[in-house]
Formats: structure tokens, sequence, C-alpha cells
């Protein structure tokens, strides 16, 4: 009964994260890590919420040791990159960003700036149904 409650939870997150993903305006970010603009795509979406999931969620979770809740619109995407830019020190000091390929930095950077808290707006075209 547990796994065919969590089957049906991951499949609606899925579709959430599809909606979300098909609706977020930015199409292009900016890397200071590696100094390239980047083209947002919906597989690199999916493979940074893979990414969220294993790695961010080990410790940003409900009941985490520092009791610190992370979710893809806790921040904007200006602040989603200054945090992959400068290596956010807490994450540095459990040696999260250790466990991460540049590859999967980039991924992961790259999914929360299409679902960050900025990245919907209802007043643009390119937003409305």
């Amino acid at each position: 009964m547990k796994t065919c409650f969590w089957n049906l939870i991951g499949a609606v997150a899925a579709l959430a994260l599809s909606f979300s993903v098909a609706s977020a305006s930015p199409s292009k970010r900016y890397d200071a890590t590696t100094k390239t603009c980047r083209s947002l795509t919906q597989e690199n979406d999916l493979e940074g919420y893979k990414v969220f999931r294993r790695v961010c969620k080990e410790c940003h979770n409900l009941t985490g040791e520092d009791g610190r809740f992370l979710y893809s619109e806790s921040k904007g995407g200006n602040a989603w990159n200054r945090v992959f830019a400068e290596k956010y020190p807490k994450c540095a000091k459990t040696g999260a960003w250790d466990k991460l390929s540049l590859e999967d930095q980039l991924k992961l950077n790259d999914f929360l700036v299409r679902t960050g808290a900025d990245a919907y707006d209802p007043h643009d075209a390119k937003d409305c149904g």
C-alpha cells in the first residue's frame, strides 16, 4: 500500500514538474562558474530535478538536522546563480558540493533557475496559457 502511495505521489510530482518546466520563462542563463551562456532545456531540467532530489534533499528536508527545508522556489534565479557561483558555505562544510560533478552542478542550477521563485511571470506573453 505504501509503495502504491509513493508511486502515485511520484507520478503527480512528475506531472507538476513537467507543467512548471514547460511554463517557465527563462530560456538562457549566464553561468559564472564556466563563464558561458547556457540554453535551458527540459532534458537538463529533468536531470537537474533528479540531482536536487538525490543530493540537496539529503539535508534540506523537513526532518533535516539544520531544519532548513529547501525547494526550487526558495530563491529566485539570480539568487540560485549566486549560490552556485559562491559554492554556498553551509553546503561546502558538509561536503555536498564535492558530491556533484560540474555537469551535475550545471544541470541542477539550470533546473533551479527555470523553476525558481521568479520564473513564472503572469504578465509575460510567454507564460500565459
